[in-house]
């Protein structure tokens, strides 16, 4: 009895990577515009302003 097996090779597809890419860019911006962000952002332009 003899056996053939075949493997196909599969293609990746490029789309579905970019809409995980949009997923995690836009799931930033909603994080980014949280107060708690917000207030951390204004301490660093704070502390960068002082140094000047």
């Amino acid at each position: 009895m003899a056996t053939l097996l075949v493997f196909r090779r599969r293609r990746v597809s490029h789309t579905s990577l970019k809409i995980d890419l949009d997923a995690v860019h836009s799931e930033a911006g909603r994080i980014e515009n949280q107060e708690f962000f917000q207030t951390i952002k204004e301490q660093v332009r704070k502390d960068l302003d002082e140094k000047k």
